[in-house]
C-alpha cells in the first residue's frame, strides 16, 4: 500500500464543506502510476481518488486547487505538465519541497 503524504489542505465554507471539517486535499506518493491523490475530507469525507498527472490536469481535478492558498502549488503541477515533466519525478520534487510542511 503506497503512503500519501498531504501536501495542499484548503479548509473553507463551500456547500459539503462542513464548515472547513472536510477539506479539500491534494496528497502524493511518487512511486506510483498515479501519484496525485484528490479528496474533500478526511477518513470518510466526501470521497477522492488518485491520479496520474495527466489526469489530474486534463480531467480538471486540479482545478479545486486554483485557489489562493494553493496558487504556487497549482501552477507548479499545471507547468510541469506543459512541459512534459516525468510524474515521479514531480511527485519527489513537491514532496521534497511541501511534505516536511504537511
Amino acid at each position: 500500500m503506497n503512503k500519501y503524504t498531504d501536501i495542499v489542505v484548503i479548509r473553507g465554507n463551500w456547500q459539503g464543506g462542513h464548515h472547513g471539517t472536510h477539506p479539500k486535499v491534494l496528497s502524493i506518493t511518487p512511486e506510483s502510476d498515479k501519484p496525485f491523490g484528490v479528496s474533500e475530507g478526511w477518513g470518510h469525507g466526501l470521497g477522492g481518488n488518485n491520479f496520474s498527472l495527466k489526469e489530474l490536469v486534463e480531467q480538471e481535478f486540479i482545478e479545486k486547487f486554483n485557489t489562493k492558498e494553493s496558487e504556487a502549488v497549482y501552477l507548479k503541477i499545471k507547468n510541469a505538465f506543459k512541459k512534459g515533466v516525468n510524474q515521479n519525478i514531480l511527485a519527489k520534487q513537491l514532496l521534497g519541497e511541501l511534505g516536511k510542511n504537511a
